[in-house]
């Protein structure tokens, strides 16, 4: 069966002959749309590949352009970084929407020169790309979208990945390829999620911090997937399309920052508490079946502010499942923002170091031999922790459809809009208003305000010994209102803090 791919008129097709228009240069990039609605893909726009200031691992055809056509600047493919820059936009995606594959504007002569590097670069995708909701009908295929000046023509090809390079790219069948307007017909479906889970540290373990968070992560998620759902107040037929559901009545704001221009439906779960759920019940069986004594515990609690855009074909219970991926999403995409900080901080640290022994030749045996401490994420879970998570932002994109970023420390939305200019190129519209919908709460919160919903969420480590805990340092939790355009309901978004307490 041909695969079918319908894509947008304004910010695909308008996009592409814009190219063409502007200048011979060829160009790389990602396609973002739904995957297979109703037997197609749908691709909503395409985001060029920043530049790179590596030149490792790029590929030149400038022997094919020579033969392909007049002044056409030669093609360069570079699998490695449009890896990274997959990874970096799946970050900035809601539910619902996903990175299908790639695309090139070149001539059919530097398009086969670079066929190898093409597929490469199509496995770099699909590796970095976050897990999509896919069909067992549609199959994990990925898109490679062709633009080509002479004769000047659009032809997408596509496939699964996995086969050597050599003969991947021959394997890519020819799909059918239209162009329609539906981006301003998706429906948006937003929830806030709360969570209160512990996960328990035994003696003796060796698990770095960062494995802990990611365990209880996993954890939440399998205890999510099983949880029951209103929408907009009312249980659903998870069978009916998102078309049927019910048009929210209020109007949005028009002077709202966060007024809402696509339907919106507020979703509600209803998930069994830890102990009482599947996941629960197998995390107490292999409890029992470690040794060491409990010693300590991971808590990951509070409110999560999640968001899907869904196709009106649909299923209520499709839309559902993309819902419960944007947790898992958004928490993992927080918790690598904050590793990769550690990380960086840890080569500036070793960095300093060594510029400090080669400046100082006399102290510098006696520095050198002086191990630097690393953070805590990357530590064994036996030491006091405490740092802020990313907040998240909202992105205006496309026809009323918001993306998301995160603010790291102390960075400004100034910072993050810079991010999504370089990240999602023409698509992102410069001097856009980015929705800050994430701020620090106050430092000391009384128990009512604690036990209120949808108030904080706050990931901590506490570490104790047989005796009293020694010390204990709770991190400041971030609270988020979201300003709804129906009506004026509040939704807090999520913020996490991680505390570590040590003996």
């Amino acid at each position: 069966m041909v695969r079918s791919v319908l894509a947008e008129v304004e910010h695909v097709e308008n996009e592409i002959e814009r190219l063409l228009k502007q200048s011979t240069a060829t160009q790389t990039g990602l396609l973002v749309g739904k995957v297979s609605v109703a037997y197609r893909d749908h691709v909503y726009a395409l985001l060029p590949t920043p530049p790179s200031e590596s030149t490792t691992n790029v590929v030149d055809t400038s022997g094919a352009s020579k033969k392909g056509g007049k002044g056409e600047a030669p093609l360069q493919v570079d699998p490695e970084w449009i890896g990274e820059h997959t990874r970096q936009v799946s970050r900035m995606l809601p539910g619902g929407l996903a990175v299908l594959g790639i695309y090139a504007i070149c001539s059919e002569a530097a398009l086969k020169a670079a066929g190898a590097a093409l597929w490469e670069a199509l496995t770099a995708t699909a590796t970095s790309a976050s897990p999509r909701i896919i069909s067992q009908d549609a199959g994990a295929e990925w898109l490679l979208l062709h633009v080509s000046r002479q004769p000047r023509k659009c032809t997408c090809r596509s496939g699964p990945v996995g086969l050597p390079s050599a003969s991947g790219f021959q394997s890519l069948r020819p799909c059918e390829l239209k162009f329609g307007h539906n981006l301003n017909t998706l429906h948006c479906l937003q929830a806030v999620y709360r969570i209160d889970l512990r996960l328990p540290i035994r003696s003796g373990s060796s698990t770095l911090f960062v494995s802990s968070v990611e365990g209880a992560i996993s954890s939440e998620t399998t205890r999510l997937g099983a949880a029951e759902c209103t929408v907009d107040g009312a249980l659903t037929d998870s069978t009916q399309t998102v078309a049927a559901l019910r048009t929210p009545s209020p109007e949005p704001e028009p002077d709202s920052q966060t007024a809402e221009s696509l339907p919106t439906h507020q979703v509600h779960f209803f998930a069994r508490p830890s102990w009482a759920s599947e996941a629960g019940a197998k995390m107490g069986e292999e409890l029992r079946e470690k040794p060491g004594a409990v010693v300590g515990h991971v808590a990951l609690s509070g409110a999560v502010h999640v968001r899907t855009y869904s196709h009106p074909k649909q299923t209520v219970g499709e839309a559902l499942v993309d819902l419960k991926t944007d947790v898992a999403r958004s928490l993992r995409a927080r918790l690598e923002l904050l590793v990769e900080e550690a990380d960086r901080a840890e080569e500036e640290s070793e960095h300093a170091a060594t510029s400090a022994a080669t400046s100082a030749p006399g102290e510098g045996a006696s520095g050198a031999e002086k191990s630097q401490p690393r953070h805590a994420l990357l530590e064994d879970a036996v030491r006091r922790f405490g740092e802020g998570m990313p907040r998240r932002v909202l992105v205006p994109w496309l026809e009323g459809v918001r993306l998301s970023e995160y603010l790291i420390g102390s960075e400004s939305v100034a910072e993050a809009a810079e991010r999504c200019k370089e990240m999602l190129g023409p698509s992102f519209a410069s001097g856009s208003d980015l929705v800050e919908v994430e701020r620090p709460a106050a430092p000391e919160k009384t128990a009512q305000q604690q036990s209120e919903p949808q108030k904080s969420t706050v990931l901590e480590g506490v570490r104790t010994g047989s005796s009293s805990v020694k010390g204990k340092q709770e991190a400041v939790c971030s609270q988020t209102t979201l300003a709804a355009a129906v009506g004026a309901l509040a939704v807090t978004l999520l913020a996490v803090s991680l505390a570590y307490v040590s003996r």
